[in-house]
Order: structure tokens, then sequence, then C-alpha cells
């Protein structure tokens, strides 16, 4: 048995040879016979002619593992190469290999960023117009392979460098450091941060490590970045890196075929791709042209849904839903539904978390209280127009985490949050809320509530937020609030640490207290700070991009300065004079960093240091 690398005759593929075959024995695929030369010293290697776009050429009868390390080139041409190798080249591999008696593993190399959530992200962007949409169709083979029920593994590593054929494999990429300690970090989509680039020596042994641990690294995608020592604590044994990364959602593209791709009542986990035809006909669904109040927000989510499916027809007499037992986690994810009729028929399963956002749903059903056991359910940027939560959701008293933004809920009702009182985390951000119930129920386990993008104009008094004891992050972000009590809030809430009230029409602090009324926003809490004696938290007050009077924020409180360290004492808050008087803009009063550590930006018109950085405006 054999492991075969599609790609040898490219830098990474010649890297995954190489490290492979001083274990096992490898054959190399190469398109052309000019790279057989590459593999004369390695007497584990045989090479072979093989082309992922011609699957006549492909034979991998003894094969173990696959490992594709292609993508397209020049000489696969500039305006198809990236569709026929990155994409078809997969399909290919994956048609090829479930004909064999025992499938191999296939470990695919895409790369970070791929995944379309990051569609703004600079490198993204410039791959995907420099080659073609080499990302999409990357990430398009990756939703293919996780749909084959073969056995695989997904590498996306950062920027390749160094290695290859007649260079250094320990090459550094430009910027480094000579003799710099470089750490190779290994974690789940979004853990690794930093875009930083890796040799591609380490992806080959990273390579080496899923294929020597496969039933650990099976169902996997796993992103691989390099940084220097000293900036990380990450972990750099792959393999207790594997034991952490969990297992992709299971994905089914056609839902006629769940008998089949799901064999059994074990399925824990189901991810169904987008408009599957067979439940789109059996529609019978509600009209999904209602329009939100906010118009401008309805037009475009009716121009990318246009509805006409049932989630019924998943789940009903005959379908196929219903018969797994064991399914803890549902996502119909853009699936083209305009209803959730018989979404009680999933009663019997073990059913923990639902995810049915991005679909033109207008109402939410009753009987979706029969999941008594549900503990998360999302539903963000659908077509749902209520004066507050749906009641049927309420009525899911096992409910931790709820997700409801990009919406037209136009409030909060104080009986509905009391019905709630399991939640740990609330998300209503972009939706219509007016305003919210003066007072506050306890809510012993809410950690995250979010309420950006609405047009809230008061929040509670803070002496309600001692009703929530584990409140950690309160965002408010973008909406019309005047008045803010930063004190009051990490006074109430012991366990708050970010608080994000940027793009408001704050002027002044709001307090129980007559004489602090136009008092310094600010004042008293790097005393409270202090007195909690988290030195090492990290504390985000984000307060930028609002309408702050001289009164409100004259300077930086000297317990602040105490507290988080050094200020430049010309700039103590950097302001933005306007031509209205004697108001000033605050531009960055933003994050407050960590005591232990010195962060710096660049003000605006200089390069001093400023003791506060402003959150990424949203």
């Amino acid at each position: 048995m054999s492991t075969y690398v599609l790609g040898a005759g490219g830098t990474l593929g010649y890297e995954v040879v190489k490290c492979l075959s001083e274990k096992s024995n490898v054959k190399a695929v190469v398109r052309s016979e000019l790279h057989a030369t590459k593999f004369e010293a390695f007497t584990k290697v045989k090479v072979v002619a093989g082309d992922v776009t011609d699957p006549a050429t492909l034979d991998f009868e003894d094969a173990q593992a696959i490992v594709f390390a292609c993508s397209a080139s020049s000489a696969a041409g500039y305006w198809n190469g990236p569709k026929d190798v990155d994409y078809q080249g997969v399909v290919n591999l994956i048609e090829i290999s479930k004909k064999q008696k025992t499938p191999p593993h296939i470990v695919l190399v895409t790369s970070r960023f791929v995944n379309p959530v990051n569609g703004w992200h600079p490198v993204r962007m410039i791959l995907n117009n420099i080659k073609r949409k080499l990302m999409d169709w990357k990430w398009k083979s990756e939703e293919a392979l996780r749909a084959s029920g073969l056995p695989y593994t997904i590498v996306r590593p950062g920027g390749l460098v160094g290695g290859g054929f007649g260079t250094s494999t320990d090459s550094r990429a430009k910027g480094r450091e000579a003799g710099q300690e470089i750490k190779v970090i290994v974690g789940a989509e979004g853990d690794v941060d930093g875009a930083r680039d890796i040799l591609r020596a380490d992806v080959a042994s990273i390579i080496r490590s899923v294929l020597e641990e496969r039933e650990l690294a099976e169902g996997k995608t796993i992103e691989c970045v390099a940084k220097p020592a000293s900036e990380s604590k990450d972990k750099t044994n792959v393999n207790a890196a594997l034991q952490e990364i969990p297992k992709d959602k299971f994905l089914v593209r056609d839902t006629r075929k769940i008998p089949e791709q799901l064999a059994g009542d074990e399925v824990v986990e189901l991810k169904l791709a987008r408009r599957p035809a067979e439940f789109k006909a059996r529609s019978g669904g509600v009209n999904s042209s209602t329009a939100p109040n906010d118009k401008e927000r309805a037009a475009l989510v009716a121009s990318k849904k246009k509805g006409g499916g049932s989630l019924y027809a998943l789940i009903g007499p005959d379908g196929h839903l219903n018969k797994l037992k064991a399914l803890e986690y549902l996502s119909v994810y853009d699936c083209e539904i305009d209803n959730l009729s018989g979404v009680g028929k999933l009663e019997a399963s073990a059913l923990k978390e639902l995810v049915v956002g991005c679909n033109p749903i207008s109402k939410i059903p009753s009987d979706l209280a029969l999941l008594e056991g549900l503990t998360a359910f999302s539903a963000d940027d659908c077509l749902l127009t209520y004066p507050s939560i749906p009641q049927p959701i309420c009525n899911l008293n096992n409910l931790k985490e709820l997700r409801l933004s990009g919406n037209s809920i136009s409030g909060l009702l104080l009986d509905d949050l009391k019905s709630l009182s399991s939640l740990t985390l609330l998300n209503l951000d972009s939706n219509v809320i007016v305003s919210l119930p003066d007072e506050l129920p306890p809510m012993p386990n809410l950690s995250i509530l979010s309420l950006r993008n609405n047009k809230i104009d008061k929040l509670p008094h803070t002496s309600e937020f001692k009703n929530l004891p584990s409140l950690s992050c309160l965002s408010i972000s973008s909406n019309k609030l005047v008045a803010l009590d930063v004190h009051g809030l990490f006074e109430t809430c012991p366990s708050l640490t970010k608080l994000f009230a940027n793009k408001n029409c704050i002027t002044s602090r709001f307090s129980s207290s007559p004489d602090s009324q136009n008092g310094n926003i600010l004042t008293g809490v790097g005393s409270l700070l202090n007195e909690r004696g988290d030195d090492e938290q990290e504390v985000i007050v984000n307060i930028s991009n609002n309408p702050l009077t001289a009164s409100a924020i004259p300077c930086v409180p000297s317990d602040l300065v105490s507290y988080f360290g050094k200020v430049d004492p010309v700039r103590e808050v950097l302001c933005r004079e306007e031509d209205k008087g004697s108001r000033c803009v605050l531009v960055a009063c933003g994050i407050i960093k960590r005591k232990s550590e010195s962060k710096k930006r660049k003000s605006l018109g200089g390069e001093k240091e400023n003791l506060m950085e402003v959150e990424a405006t949203n």
C-alpha cells in the first residue's frame, strides 16, 4: 500500500514527497516526465504520470492515502485553471476513490481564508481577483469532499514560503529576523490568529502527522501558520491539537440520498446544502415577500432569497430526518425554505442545536416548543417581524444561546425575557428595536448581550443590571443612546469586561448621582477595575464616534492612568475639533488595553502614543 501525492511536481508537492518518503513508500504523481529527475535521489519514491484534470490518467488501486497538493498554474490556463484543477481535479479524485474496494484517506491542501465568511479579507480578495476566483473554487472543492462520504482531512496553511527542488528548505519569509525562533501553530478554523506565513517543509510535516494519526484527523479541517515564538503560547504538538479540533458538520448535498449517506441512526451532526430540489417541489409554504419594517434591508434579503421550500418535506411522514434519533445538530442555513412547518416532528430526536438562518422565514411555528432539549437556536437574516421575541422560542425553557440578528423585531417584553432565564447568549443585532423594558428579570447565566444596530435610545437604569451578574460583554453600538453611565455598568456587573457603545449619540454620563450628570464619563472606572484585582484581564470600553462634549471627557482620568500605565501627556485623549462651536467629536477613546501589555497606534496628525486603541468600526 502506498501514499500518492498529486501535484508532486510543484514546490509544496515536492516537500510533501520528501517528508513522507523518510518513513514510507510514496508515489509522486506528476503531469510531466521532466519532473521525474527531482526524485532520483529518493529510494522510496516512485514517479508516475497523471493529470488531475484527466481522470483517465489516474490510477490509485493500491492507495491507502492520497495527498492533493495541486493548485492552478499558468500551465493549466489562466481562464479555467482554478476551476479545472482546484475544483474539478478534486471531484475527479473523489469519483475515482469511491470505486476503490477500500477508499483511501484524502488529505486536501487548500488555503486559509478560503471560507466565504472571509469574503472581504484582503488576501482572499486579491487571490480571487488575480487567479480567477481561485479561493471560491478551493472552497467548492472542500464542500465536495465533505459531502463525498470518504475519509478526509483538509489542511489550510497560511502563506507558503521556502522549499522546493534546488532551493533551501529552511529559507525564511521576508521580514523575519535572522535566528528568530519560529513556532508552528495548528488549530481549528479561526483559532490561529494572524495571517502569518509558514514553510512548505512545515506543512509537509503536518501532513505526515495527519496521516500517522488519520483516525484522529478524519473529518476535520485544520489551519496552520507560523509565528515568532515570543508572540505565541499556542500548542506546537500536532497530535495534541488534533485531539482538540472538532469534526466538520456532516454535509448532505442531496437529501434524497440521506439513507445511503447516513447509514444507521447514529448520526449526530447534519448540515444540509443549499436548495435540495426535492423539498422545494413539495412546498406549500407561506408567501416570502412580506416586507419588514426596514424596507432597505427587506429589499436586500428578498433579492437573495426567493423561497418556495418547506422543512416539512424533509421531516414529514416519508421524510428521513425523523429517523435520526441521535441527531443533535441540524443546519438548513440558506436552503431557500420559507417556513418551518413540521419542525415538531424532530421531537423524538436528541436535537440540541437548530440553525435556520438566511432563509425567507416569516413565522416561527408553535410546535418548535416541542423541542424541549434544544439549547441553541439561530434564525439570523430571516424575515421575522414580531413585536418581541416570538412566543414559541420563549417556551424553550432549556435554551442557552439565541441568535435572531438581521430581522425586524421591534421590541423586548419583560415576560419574554423572564421565560428565557437560562440564556447565556442573546444576539438581536440589526433589528428595529426601539426600547428595552425598564426592568430586567433575573438572568443569572447571561454572559453576552448584543443589541448592535437597532434604534434604542435609552438603557434600563444601571441598578437593573444587577440581575445579570454573569454579563461579560454588552454591545450596544450603532444605536441612539444619548447618555451612558460607564462606571455604573462596571460597578453593577462584576463580570463585565467588554462594553461597546460606539456610534451612538452619547453626550453625557447618566448616573443616580446628580453631581455627576455631566461629569467625566470615565471617572472612577480605573479605581473600580483596580479594586477587582484582575490585572491580566482584558477590558474593553469603546465609546468612539459619539458627539461627546468636552465636559463629558475633558481628559483621561488619573485612576485610568494609574491602572493602565503610561500615557502621552500631550495627547491623553485624541479629539478632532469640528466646526460646531465648543463641541468635540471623540475619535479614539476606544479599547482599553491589558495592563500587562503596551499597545500603540498612530494618532491623527502624528506618531504619538495613545492610551486607547479603537475597535474596528462596525
